[in-house]
């Protein structure tokens, strides 16, 4: 929003009061506009904070009306200065560095925004406010010495269009006290009262007789409707201009002077966290209440070292960005790490990336290798697998390394302190912690006893002593001291339930379609299948073997853009080229497929727009012209797009104006498309994960209506086998946002079940043995649901909701 080239100044107290008698119920002032018009009357500096109570008598007093005060002003300041970005500007504009360079700030220093300022000057026209000195920081300590020191009221005129409004009770008795004052200092009836200043009719004397009762002032004329509010900073004018100059001509600081002066800011009022920042801060992000409310505990109760609990699917990587993010804008933390399971480091960087604005390093990164103590070393934050940093190589230079925050997620597995990721976590040096994990106890209460002595040293004594307190000996899962235990959990967790976040999704519905494939797209899987069960058995040819397994079951189009590209590679052997550029030709030759044309229908059964995903650009280009040859015009979107490319097509999407989505799964990564209700992947991860992350762009919090979500795949395929397996079988797909990867993560072999699944189909040379395979995996995955089934009722029973932000 622009501000007025010619900004009122002088603003007086007058001014001020007027504001807040006419303005504040409406919606022209912000909470953050009230907070700073108390924070300028009040003259404090950073030494002295003014808390939102202050805030709130303090206006009160000068002039806010009864009926706005109480708790609700209070709120509505808290939540107005989390997120508005005016109150960011104001603190970085006003707040002094040093006492030895601070300039008071005084109401005349103010600048309004241009709406505000020509309320103000429209209502100088028709009545000019009374001369009135500006309240300086000495004259401003307090309320009551604000009133004290006010300057003596200018002398009535008649009665204007818009008479000045009759304050409260308590800003009367306040300005008839500052009224007095100045009549000491001016001989006895020189100055008539004011109309301002004059006591309630109720409470002045009754006239004398034959004296005419004063004519009460006219109604006030309806004022003009305010402009409507728009986002705007509120700009303050932190420096007095001739003070400023005369400054600039003395000395220079010292650099060590300057570097000091920002140190003992940032200690004076950097923990306070009587509001958040990084509210404002995060994109794509609407916190929950209860997010914030744990945010705000962890930084001003728990001091930066809490066990993050919630249940699963509650956010509580949201809860942890943006205490990262709060310690970041404070200059708390410069240095972060972030230890995550293996395949979880991809979702944290575009995490990071997409809602803090934050190009974290990984472990993934070629400069890792390049010099691995100046990665570990350096500023930043750093996405780390907890396998690598675990290791006898890494472990040496994570923990040399002086971190100011550390954060681990999945926590339940540095639970064992025999472990090497809690070896790892036990030590490293950082003044703040934050464990994240669902399941803080799956096997014995000795985990939680561990997981709190890594947060809080000696908060359970020794590991003795918690057995004793608190370790039932007939029942290790059975607590003794029930509420002991409690109390000391209560000083280092948050656990946010369920049932009383208020959070509640709709039903998905997940449904497979299965299509026989015609002849030559038989033919060509088949081949392909051969020449991964000939090649694939070498490890390094894995990453081949995958590729071309995916593709097949994708489309003819996908495998063949893959066995043009692996054919053309010098790199290769000449015969593996010569084979790979024969399947390459009979792709070619395979135009259709029986797939295109069972999304044609899906789309058309569905009168609303349609979500379809896919893993390979080439299937991509394929489903767009099987969609408008049926008269479907889609958008696409695709990591190949640029920034502007890709928002248009999102905007295309979700306008109505494409009534189809075709995203590769870099659509999975931080779009929100709840708009829409139906989800088809074209064709299948092998990673289960991988396809919840699909489904939640579209079933997540904001989500209104039931998801329908549709997995096409070909008969007597791979994918044929996993859907089976993760659907009809487990029905994994019926989990609660978030559990899945519980689930996976409780499995024994710590192997990405994509690599398993490829490493089954390369060494098995029959269908019994890929059908036995399966039967394994499956068996496995339902211990590990079990597992997780049986975890979720013991800390449900152990943790209820003693815990909740």
């Amino acid at each position: 929003m622009q501000v007025s080239t010619t900004p009122l100044t002088s603003i007086s107290a007058s001014d001020v009061s007027w504001l807040l008698a006419t303005q504040a119920g409406s919606r022209l002032l912000s909470g953050a506009d009230l907070f700073t018009m108390a924070f300028a009357l009040s003259g404090r500096s950073h030494k002295e904070p003014l808390t939102l109570d202050e805030a709130h008598d303090l206006l009160l007093a000068r002039g806010l009306p009864q009926a706005l005060a109480g708790s609700a002003l209070v709120e509505r300041m808290r939540e107005s200065t989390s997120a508005d970005p005016a109150f960011l500007v104001y603190n970085a504009s006003t707040f002094c560095i040093d006492r030895n360079v601070g300039i008071p700030r005084r109401l005349g220093q103010i600048v309004f925004r241009h709406d505000v300022q020509r309320l103000l000057l429209a209502h100088r026209a028709e009545r000019p406010p009374p001369p009135e000195r500006s309240v300086t920081r000495a004259q401003a300590r307090s309320p009551a010495r604000a009133r004290r020191t006010e300057a003596p009221a200018a002398p009535p005129r008649s009665p204007s269009t818009t008479p000045t409004p009759e304050r409260p009770p308590r800003a009367h008795a306040a300005g008839s006290r500052a009224h007095a004052a100045g009549s000491r200092a001016t001989p006895a009836g020189s100055r008539a009262t004011p109309a301002a200043s004059r006591p309630p009719a109720a409470s002045r004397p009754p006239a004398a007789p034959g004296v005419a009762e004063p004519a009460p002032p006219p109604e006030p004329a309806p004022l003009p409707a305010p402009p409507p509010r728009k986002p705007a900073p509120l700009l303050m004018s932190g420096l007095d201009r001739s003070e400023l100059l005369q400054r600039l001509a003395g000395p220079p600081s010292s650099l060590a002077a300057v570097s000091h002066a920002l140190r003992a800011h940032l200690l004076a009022s950097a923990e306070q966290f009587e509001e958040l920042l990084a509210l404002a801060a995060l994109t794509g992000v609407e916190p929950h209440r209860y997010q914030i409310e744990t945010a705000r505990r962890v930084l001003r109760v728990f001091r930066g070292r809490a066990l993050l609990a919630d249940e699963v699917g509650l956010g509580k990587t949201v809860e942890a960005l943006t205490i990262l993010r709060e310690y970041q804008l404070r200059g708390m933390v410069r240095r972060a790490l972030v230890l995550v399971p293996p395949a979880l480091v991809g979702q944290w960087t575009g995490e990071l990336a997409e809602k803090a604005g934050i190009a974290a390093r990984t472990t993934d990164d070629a400069a890792r290798t390049a010099d691995p103590e100046a990665f570990w070393r350096d500023e930043g934050v750093v996405v780390a697998s907890l396998a690598l940093a675990r290791s006898a190589k890494h472990t040496p230079l994570v923990q040399a390394a002086s971190w100011d925050l550390v954060i681990v997620d999945e926590a339940h597995h540095v639970k064992s302190r025999t472990t090497a990721g809690f070896k790892l976590v036990d030590g490293l040096h950082s003044r703040f912690l934050l464990m994240l994990t669902a399941t803080p106890i799956e096997t014995d209460l000795e985990e939680l006893y561990n997981l709190v002595t890594l947060l809080k040293p000696g908060q359970f004594a020794t590991p003795a002593a918690f057995r004793a307190q608190f370790v039932d000996p007939k029942d290790p899962l059975s607590p003794k001291n029930r509420e002991r235990l409690r109390a000391l959990l209560a000083e280092v967790m948050v656990r946010n339930t369920r049932a009383d976040s208020g959070l509640a999704l709709p039903p998905r519905y997940v449904s497979t379609a299965l299509v026989d494939p015609l002849p030559e797209e038989r033919e060509l899987y088949e081949r392909v299948l051969a020449l991964v069960r000939a090649r694939g058995a070498d490890a390094g040819s894995r990453m081949l073997a995958s590729t071309l397994l995916l593709g097949a079951g994708s489309s003819p189009a996908a495998v063949r853009g893959s066995l043009e590209r692996m054919s053309a590679s010098e790199r290769r052997a000449p015969g593996l080229r010569a084979a790979l550029a024969a399947l390459a030709k009979l792709a070619a030759s395979v135009r259709a497929s029986r797939k295109g044309g069972a999304l044609v229908d899906l789309v058309r059964a569905h009168d609303e727009q349609v979500l379809v995903f896919t893993r390979f650009r080439d299937t991509l280009s394929y489903i767009e012209a099987v969609l408008r040859e049926a008269g479907v015009e889609p958008a696409a979107f695709h990591g190949g797009l640029s920034a502007a490319d890709k928002r248009a097509a999102l905007s295309a999407f979700r306008d109505g104006r494409a009534r189809v989505l075709v995203s590769t799964d870099a659509g999975g990564e931080g779009h929100n498309l709840h708009h829409c209700h139906v989800l088809v992947n074209f064709d299948l991860p092998y990673n289960p994960m991988l396809i919840e992350q699909r489904i939640g762009r579209l079933h997540r919090m904001g989500q209104r209506e039931e998801v329908r979500v549709y997995n096409l795949c070909a008969r007597g395929t791979a994918e044929e086998r996993v859907l089976d397996l993760l659907d009809r079988r487990l029905h994994l797909f019926e989990l609660v946002v978030g559990e899945m990867d519980m689930v996976l993560g409780n499995m024994a072999d710590e192997r990405d079940l994509e690599e398993r699944i490829v490493a089954l189909y390369a060494t098995s040379r029959s269908e019994e043995e890929i059908a036995s395979g399966f039967d394994a995996i499956a068996e496995e995955l339902a211990a590990a649901r079990g597992r997780y089934e049986q975890v979720k009722r013991l800390d449900a029973k152990l943790f209820g909701k003693d815990y909740e932000a």
